[in-house]
């Protein structure tokens, strides 16, 4: 038996179904772009949390400069070189 439109019993059922497995594809692709989304953000996060810190402190105290290079993040501060210059000079002590 066919309708108005020439399309049969059993062929809108087999649209509707076609229609039914491509909306959820749809769905499952963007689901996972969601989750891959979030990783990527979580994992961004949780590197940052680990980041060194370095603050530096002056002062002055009878004469002489006093300068504190302190780590004050959670992750470790690898300095490969510190160099000290009065006036474009290298201060050896």
């Amino acid at each position: 038996m066919s309708n108005r439109a020439g399309m049969t019993e059993a062929g809108r059922t087999r649209f509707f179904e076609f229609l039914g497995a491509g909306v959820l594809a749809l769905v499952s692709v963007l689901a996972l772009g969601v989750s891959a989304s979030s990783t990527y953000w979580q994992r961004q996060q949780v590197r940052a949390t680990v980041l060194p810190r370095l603050q530096l402190a002056t002062g002055t105290e009878e004469g002489l400069m006093r300068l504190v290079l302190e780590n004050v993040g959670v992750g470790p501060a690898n300095l490969k070189t510190v160099q000290v210059a009065l006036d474009g000079k290298p201060v050896l002590s």
